[in-house]
């Protein structure tokens, strides 16, 4: 089959290869490893099958929507990481900001000191290369299944009419639309950086929660630049 890069060259694929071989065909030429790609206008995880016409764009960090993707998947990590520690604490939300991401998660009370276990146990995680696996729910129903426990996560699922989907990676699972990087050993430097309290849905009239935000690179570097 035949793939349409974005400046127009073609590559010439076997029937039923996905986003990963495209990916290795175009190594020397990317800024960096693949993270995701979009295909024909729509953000997809690196192991989408790809079929023939296609046009893509394999992204990296070094794109806006790749850096997007790498650290929104961090907010994952960090959200597994927490939850581990800390059984009690409610996942809410985690989404990529301006610089880096932030999660905010009920029933939890941290501080400066937790940092360090937070991010240790963030970095074996890293280790494991945990590869996230999506989920697509076929009713509304299958999805409360699996956060029916959660509140928030409830009261998300239950404002959305279609396209309901999740990401596991391990044993951690949350609500989300993705793309996800190919396996958490993509994050090799990230720190915690503060926290702050926030209200859910950003209204005062609604439960407080505990914002933890998050800065996250591909390599060490980065992060002491940054």
């Amino acid at each position: 089959m035949e793939i349409c890069l974005p400046d127009g060259e073609k590559q010439e694929l076997p029937d039923g290869s996905s986003v990963v071989e495209l990916s290795r065909k175009l190594k020397k030429s990317l800024k960096g490893s693949a993270l995701a790609a979009k295909i024909n206008g729509v953000l997809k995880d690196i192991t989408t099958q790809l079929n023939d016409a296609d046009t893509v764009q394999v992204l990296t960090f070094e794109d806006e929507e790749g850096k997007e993707i790498f650290w929104h998947s961090s907010a994952h990590l960090m959200a597994q990481a927490i939850v581990k520690l800390f059984p009690e604490a409610q996942p809410t939300i985690g989404p990529a900001i301006e610089n880096g991401f932030y999660y905010d998660f009920a029933n939890l009370t941290i501080s400066e000191n937790d940092f360090p276990k937070i991010e240790a146990e963030m970095k074996a995680i890293v280790q494991e290369r945990l590869q996230p696996e999506r989920i697509e729910f076929t009713s509304t129903e299958e999805a409360l299944s699996s956060f029916g426990e959660n509140p928030f996560k409830k009261e998300m699922i239950e404002q959305l009419e279609d396209g309901l989907s999740a990401y596991r990676q391990g044993d951690f699972i949350d609500l989300c639309r993705g793309p996800h990087i190919p396996h958490t050993g993509v994050v090799q430097a990230f720190k915690i950086l503060k926290t702050s309290g926030a209200y859910w849905r950003a209204d005062a009239e609604k439960e407080q929660l505990t914002r933890v935000y998050g800065i996250s690179f591909p390599d060490k570097k980065k992060l002491s630049a940054y």
